[in-house]
C-alpha cells in the first residue's frame, strides 16, 4: 500500500492510493444505490441524479441544487476520463444519503490520474481532476490486484 496524500478541502494533485477498498461509517451509511455500468457519462449523470432525488426528495432550496450539480459534474467527470484514458468503465456505484454521494468508479488502467500545468494556452483535456478533487471531500485511488484501478470519492451533500 502506498500513500500518496489525501485530496481534500480544495488540495489537487494528491490523493490517497490504497490497495484496498475506503470505509463508511454509519453516519454515511447509505441508503440507495445503483451498480450498473453505464455506457456513458450521461447514463451515469441519470442514474446519479434519480438515486439523488430518491434520497434527498424534492426541496426547495436552491443549495441542494447547487450540491446536486457539484455530485453530477463530479460523476460525469469520472466516467469521462475512465472512458477516454484508461479503457472504459469496468464497475461503478453509486451510494447516497443525506449526508452524502460515494461513488466508487473502476478502469482498466493501472495509470494515476494527473493533472495538466497551466500554460495559458487553453487546450482542452486536464481540468476534470483538479475539479474532482475541489468537489470531493474525499478522493481514494486503489490499484487492482487483477489490473486497472478504482477510484471512490466523498461528494457531500
Amino acid at each position: 500500500m502506498g500513500t500518496l496524500g489525501k485530496c481534500a478541502g480544495g488540495e489537487c494533485g494528491r490523493f490517497r492510493m490504497q490497495d484496498g477498498g475506503s470505509e463508511v461509517s454509519e453516519e454515511t451509511a447509505p441508503t440507495g444505490r445503483t451498480g450498473l455500468v453505464p455506457v456513458d457519462a450521461a447514463e451515469a449523470r441519470r442514474r446519479v441524479k434519480a438515486l439523488l432525488g430518491a434520497v434527498l426528495g424534492r426541496s426547495p432550496l436552491w443549495t441542494q441544487e447547487t450540491v446536486v450539480a457539484d455530485a453530477l459534474l463530479v460523476t460525469s467527470e469520472l466516467v469521462t476520463n475512465a472512458l477516454r484514458h484508461a479503457g472504459g468503465v469496468t464497475a461503478f456505484e453509486a451510494m447516497a444519503d443525506r449526508v452524502g454521494l460515494r461513488l466508487v468508479v473502476e478502469d482498466a488502467s493501472c495509470g494515476l490520474p494527473s493533472t495538466k500545468e497551466p500554460s495559458g494556452d487553453f487546450t482542452p483535456g486536464g481540468y476534470g481532476w483538479p475539479m474532482i478533487c475541489r468537489l470531493a471531500t474525499s478522493v481514494t485511488v486503489s490499484l487492482l490486484p487483477s489490473g486497472g484501478k478504482r477510484i471512490q470519492v466523498f461528494v457531500p451533500l
